[in-house]
């Protein structure tokens, strides 16, 4: 910008000043440019309204928030199977389509507690999270494009062909046109119960579109490592990303004044789990307390059918025992520091392995009776929890946010 040096044409004052402010002005956006995180997973548009679903994507976009310069949306997207259903009423849209005849009656009984809880969630959802401004189905998903630099395809099921009409779905392998030239990131994605060998052709060539892969479980880690040349790192669920005390601002106080026993089976009524719950509850002396979606489950006890995210919450946090056959609801045992048995179900891969790694397979229950052993050792627990969650952060810095 010196004239005296300037070989061609003299700049007037004002042309070197113009230049100076537009040198300015990309200087301060190179350095205060944010990066933009795309976030795609089965989490706001779920026919079934699942507490964790929600609670995983919540869970990593506010463990990105505490980063400055990143900003990170959740991609609102509905899966194919999802694309003609009213989430609010699924009973007609989704299960009579499908041919889940039992499933429809079933939520025909719940529509009064899944409306409730629809408004609940859909609440917590435009309170707590930031949602992409575009919904996408496959199709537009795959068109349009994507305002990321990083899209992380993120946590449970979503390679689980069972929950795809018996396929893989691309969109989460980030396996999409419009995808080419985003960096792409998987972030301890489940596979359930395994790949069936039907898709194992398909899930080798969908994982090359990867440029960095973790896995939710340990058996999901050494599947995957079969195909590809690239590291598959253990890591941690989001919800386990965070501590106990960057939930304080979302849970509800204390709902119940008794000592009591929780039951939390989101997949249905487990007969041994509800007589294992009575005879514990008597010999304890606890109250037996259930988040369900039966609406005839209050009959035998005290129910929360349509219980709020925060609410959900709470009954963990406060219960003295924790009966689940959920993976979530064993997460959060765990950051609450729990007493908790775990018991088998069918899908059930997944928690038992979460029980493994910290050295508590003696709460998770296979033959529906409990052995009741002495209260678990959080010192232990919590630190294997710290070094987990160290191994988990430090993926996300490699892969994600350098």
């Amino acid at each position: 910008l010196d004239s005296t040096r300037f070989s061609g044409p003299i700049l007037s004052r004002k042309e070197r000043r113009s230049i100076q402010i537009l040198l300015s002005w990309m200087s301060l956006i190179c350095i205060y440019h944010r990066m933009n995180i795309g976030i795609l997973s089965m989490n706001i548009n779920t026919h079934d309204l699942n507490y964790g679903a929600i609670l995983h994507s919540w869970a990593f976009q506010k463990f990105l928030s505490s980063y400055p310069d990143i900003h990170s949306e959740i991609i609102d997207y509905i899966t194919p199977q999802f694309e003609n259903t009213n989430l609010k009423f699924p009973a007609f849209s989704f299960y009579l389509k499908s041919h889940q005849y039992k499933a429809m009656i079933r939520s025909v009984l719940q529509i009064p507690s899944h409306f409730k809880r629809y408004y609940l969630f859909e609440e917590f959802i435009s309170e707590q999270m930031t949602i992409s401004p575009v919904k996408y189905t496959k199709k537009t998903l795959s068109e349009n494009t994507l305002p990321y630099d990083v899209i992380v395809c993120e946590s449970d099921v979503i390679w689980s062909s069972a929950f795809f009409r018996n396929c893989l779905d691309e969109s989460f392998f980030l396996a999409l046109p419009s995808m080419k030239f985003i960096k792409k990131i998987a972030y301890s994605p489940s596979m359930g119960n395994g790949i069936r060998k039907v898709n194992e052709m398909k899930f080798s060539e969908l994982i090359q579109h990867l440029d960095a892969i973790s896995c939710r479980e340990s058996y999901a880690v050494e599947y995957t490592r079969q195909f590809t040349n690239k590291p598959v790192t253990w890591v941690c669920d989001p919800v386990l990303l965070l501590e106990e005390k960057d939930y304080e601002d979302i849970i509800s106080p204390r709902l119940e004044n008794e000592p009591y026993l929780l039951i939390y089976t989101p997949v249905g009524y487990d007969k041994h789990i509800l007589n294992e719950a009575k005879l514990f509850a008597e010999r304890h002396q606890l109250k037996i307390v259930e988040v369900t979606n039966d609406p005839l489950e209050h009959l035998l006890h005290k129910t929360y059918t349509h219980a709020s995210i925060p609410d959900f919450l709470s009954l963990i946090k406060n219960a003295d025992v924790v009966f689940a056959n959920s993976f979530h609801g064993v997460c959060f045992s765990l950051l609450f520091n729990k007493n908790f048995y775990a018991f088998e179900r069918k899908t059930g891969k997944k928690t038992e392995d979460l029980c493994k790694h910290f050295g508590l397979l003696n709460r998770y229950i296979t033959n529906g009776h409990i052995a009741e052993t002495d209260s678990i050792n959080y010192m232990v627990v919590n630190q294997i929890l710290t070094d987990f969650r160290k191994t988990s952060i430090d993926y996300i810095e490699k892969n994600i946010l350098n």
